[in-house]
């Protein structure tokens, strides 16, 4: 995960990792797409690049996931 946020020039600390990781059930392309939409969700609705666990559990809650 730390490795695709790099690429997609965001911050991602632990923990949202370990979030997106386990919604995800070990499949990259499904991590990959939260990634980027919780990308997109930090950027938009909480105004700033960095994915925290707060972010990440927002988001998954309004994707229901």
């Amino acid at each position: 995960m730390a490795t695709s946020a790099k690429k997609l020039n965001v911050s991602i600390d632990q923990e949202a990792c370990l979030a997106i990781a386990r919604r995800a059930r070990g499949t990259p392309r499904i991590a990959n797409r939260l990634l980027r939409r919780s990308r997109d969700y930090a950027q938009v609705n909480a105004n700033k690049n960095a994915i925290d666990l707060k972010v990440t559990g927002s988001n998954h809650e309004r994707l229901c996931v």
